[in-house]
C-alpha cells in the first residue's frame, strides 16, 4: 500500500540541496524545525536504488519561518 501524498496547500517549500545520502526527515526536523512549524519534510528518492537525490523540500506552515530560517542560518552549509 502506497502513501498518499500530504496536503501541502497553503506551506511555503525550502529547497535544501548538497545533501548527503543519509540524511533522514528527522535530521532535517532537527535542524530546521528550530525556527518554525514544519508542515512536512519531502526527500526525493530515486527510482531504483531508493537514495536520497541529495536535496528536499522543507515545508512550513508560514513564509515567516522560511525568512527566519534564512536570516539565522549560514545558507552554505547547515
Amino acid at each position: 500500500m502506497s502513501r498518499r501524498p500530504p496536503e501541502i496547500g497553503g506551506m511555503y517549500s525550502l529547497k535544501v540541496d548538497n545533501l548527503t545520502y543519509r540524511t533522514t526527515i528527522d535530521d532535517l526536523q532537527h535542524t530546521f524545525g528550530k525556527f518554525g512549524d514544519i508542515g512536512d519534510i519531502y526527500i526525493p528518492r530515486d527510482a531504483y536504488t531508493n537514495e536520497s537525490r541529495g536535496f528536499a523540500f522543507v515545508r512550513y506552515f508560514s513564509f515567516f519561518f522560511i525568512f527566519v530560517t534564512l536570516n539565522n542560518t549560514n545558507c552554505d552549509y547547515l
